[in-house]
């Protein structure tokens, strides 16, 4: 007899998704999160986990494009700033 059963969040394979989100929020709160959350709160914040660049703007497009324009091979997490989830990847 065979006994199947879902995997938990212990045993669950992780992809590089989870390794890049895990790694913006890591920069995230360490450099910015202090800072950003007194002088950003409700603004969007591109990560850039290559560089640990932050690009903050009032708008998801309008911060992606800044790091966009400046980090056109970065690799990026978007997430509000204040917000206990993320956004975007």
């Amino acid at each position: 007899m065979t006994i199947m059963h879902e995997p938990d969040a212990r045993t669950k394979k992780r992809n590089a998704i989870d390794f890049t989100a895990d790694r913006a929020i890591e920069i995230y709160d360490r450099k910015f999160r202090d800072e950003f959350e007194k002088r950003h709160k409700g603004k969007f914040a591109v990560i850039d986990v290559h560089s640990e660049e932050a690009y903050v703007h009032d708008s998801s497009a309008g911060a992606y494009r800044k790091a966009r324009n400046k980090a056109p091979l970065g690799l990026f997490f978007l997430l509000r700033v204040g917000s206990v989830q993320a956004v975007s990847l």
